[in-house]
């Protein structure tokens, strides 16, 4: 019994092999049979482009003054409303005047009295002047009243001083706008006493024109430094935190002497025309700025290009038709291209069609040369 069980089990593991073997020999026939993946390549193209550079930018007003006391006293009265609009010159807080009107006043008092001593001083002088011709005094008397008539003088100026500097006081009671923008809202409300030390009753803000300032890595501001004549005329755009295109274009006016050596950046400034306050200080904005000067750079299609965790790369075919993948750099995005900054060389043909079916290391068909890829890229 154990022998015929024995039997049975050898059969039947034979004729398991021999199907399993039918079956992989299938399957290699079948995978001898397959034909090669076709694909079709693409061209490195060169054009001419104009550099751009990007950057994270930040809205930042021309003037920002924060209006202060410049005395003290009771804070009367304002003149605006929180958040509006402010034109130079617009009378904005009024400190309780009255007892610097006082102050003026009581100098003007002091100055016509000092008048009033000068008169009689000179007068005095005058007649002792004659004296003296006459042998009627000595030279010291004359001597004496010359001195009292000059500090008569001296006691002029210094009340007119005074009553300046009264008036000066007087005119701190009243705050004026000293430039034209949108004032904040009020940290010091009326009825307050105020001095110089209280610190900010508000603040003002121009809003146009307005500023955005932003920073360029040293390689992107060298490529846009090409042409020296070429700094005034940069385009220059911005995007909104909303995705949308500002419609107004940058002036750039500065940027920075020298790289900064923690961050190989140079602050450079832009100059945006803001008449619908659009743009607030503050604000993050998007940069886009455009060299004027066309270079000649080489393009590949962004279908052609593929990522890895190590980068991006290409597909190219060497002389057997055999898959090889390529590493690139690119310099960002042009229209639907990938800028070559190294990797490739003019017409150097790519893999552009079929990359799905492939692989490296496998032969392929090459069925044609993609003139898509070969489309006007201006």
């Amino acid at each position: 019994m154990k022998k015929r069980t024995l039997v049975v089990a050898i059969l039947l593991g034979l004729m398991c092999f021999a199907v399993g073997r039918n079956i992989y020999a299938g399957f290699v026939m079948k995978k001898r049979q397959m034909p090669m993946p076709s694909v079709s390549l693409t061209q490195v193209q060169e054009t001419e482009i104009i550099d751009k550079a990007e950057a994270v930018g930040r809205v930042a007003s021309k003037y920002s003054v924060g209006l202060r006391a410049r005395l003290q006293g009771y804070l009367q009265k304002r003149y605006f409303e929180e958040g509006s609009y402010v034109n130079k010159g617009d009378l904005l807080f009024i400190i309780e005047p009255d007892q610097y009107e006082i102050s003026v006043k009581q100098a003007k008092a002091s100055v016509e009295d000092a008048k009033a001593a000068l008169t009689e001083a000179e007068k005095n002088y005058i007649r002792m002047s004659e004296l003296l011709e006459r042998g009627c005094i000595s030279k010291s008397a004359h001597d004496s009243a010359l001195a009292t008539r000059d500090r008569a003088k001296a006691a002029v100026d210094m009340q007119m001083a005074l009553l300046d500097n009264a008036k000066l006081n007087l005119s701190y009671t009243k705050i004026y706008a000293p430039v034209s923008g949108r004032i904040s809202d009020l940290t010091i409300t009326e009825g307050n006493y105020i001095s110089a030390t209280t610190g900010n009753l508000a603040n003002i803000v121009s809003v146009d024109p307005i500023y955005v300032t932003f920073s360029l890595s040293s390689k992107d501001f060298l490529k846009l430094q090409q042409n020296k004549q070429d700094f005034k005329n940069r385009k220059i755009e911005i995007e909104l935190p909303d995705g949308t295109t500002y419609q107004h274009k940058g002036i750039e006016d500065f940027y920075n002497n020298s790289i900064d050596q923690l961050t190989g950046t140079i602050k450079v400034r832009a100059t945006f025309a803001n008449p619908n306050m659009l743009l607030l200080p503050g604000q993050f904005v998007t940069v886009n700025i455009y060299s004027n000067i066309p270079v000649k750079k080489l393009i590949v299609p962004q279908e052609a290009v593929m990522e890895n965790p190590a980068g991006k790369y290409v597909y190219i075919l060497d002389k057997e038709n055999t898959v090889k993948a390529k590493p690139i750099e690119t310099a960002g995005a042009y229209n639907d291209f990938w800028i070559i900054e190294n990797g490739l060389e003019k017409d150097e043909s790519v893999i552009m069609k079929g990359l799905q079916k492939i692989r490296p290391e496998i032969k392929v068909n090459v069925i044609a040369e993609n003139q898509e890829g070969n489309k006007d890229v201006q």
